[in-house]
């Protein structure tokens, strides 16, 4: 939504909840497999919504890293990114299995 209230022009790509509770747990994901003909331009968004986050956490100043005295220290822009990327990383190195009947993927094509 744009800061007046209205829509903006485009099309949602997508959208990321994440569930926690006793009996279940992971994120569901609404996507719009079409929205992009090459896989690189999800490359693209998705490293685009990775400079946002850091941009807005570190901004926000509610990340944190405890230093050896157990003091809460801001975390950098820098740090944040190197974090995800591991996480990233070792997500795709051993990801979970969508095809066991996980509600975790729901994927919308259009």
């Amino acid at each position: 939504m744009n800061a007046d209230g209205s829509e903006p022009d485009g099309k949602k790509i997508l959208t990321v909840w994440r569930e926690d509770t006793e009996t279940s747990r992971g994120f569901h994901i609404d996507s719009n497999t079409g929205a992009f003909h090459d896989p690189a331009e999800w490359g693209e968004a998705l490293a685009d919504i990775a400079l946002h986050l850091a941009h807005s956490a570190t901004e926000k100043g509610n990340l944190y890293l405890e230093d050896q005295d157990g003091k809460h220290v801001p975390i950098t822009i820098e740090h944040f990114l190197k974090r995800l990327q591991e996480g990233f990383r070792d997500r795709l190195e051993d990801p979970p299995d969508y095809r066991d009947g996980n509600p975790s993927l729901d994927a919308e094509t259009s």
